[in-house]
């Protein structure tokens, strides 16, 4: 089989999965990338498991967007009314930084 370049995106929290699919396509042989982006500082679990990431070789490229004060309450009121907020995930600045 032809191996294959895989970027792998995410946004937010870096879940146990991102890791275990990014190792399993490693294995097989392809060439994998990690888009990360969030709009804070990494929970240490999500931290941990960048790192081991990035220690099987797979480089892990972080971007991080971060916002005001008043935008996170904003955000946040937005999303208890009933507004999903989901066209704020992708910032702008996120997608010039990648």
């Amino acid at each position: 089989m032809r191996t294959k370049k895989i970027l792998l995106v995410r946004d937010r929290d870096f879940f146990f999965y991102v890791h275990q699919v990014a190792e399993l396509l490693s294995l097989a042989g392809h060439e994998v990338h990690v888009l990360h982006t969030s709009n804070g500082t990494a929970e240490p679990l999500y931290a941990d498991l960048i790192e081991k990431t990035k220690n099987l070789g797979i480089p892990v490229y972080l971007v991080n967007d971060t916002t005001t004060w008043l935008r996170r309450k904003i955000r946040a009121g937005l999303y208890r009314c009933g507004f999903d907020g989901k066209r704020t995930v992708i910032s702008t600045n996120k997608i010039s930084q990648s």
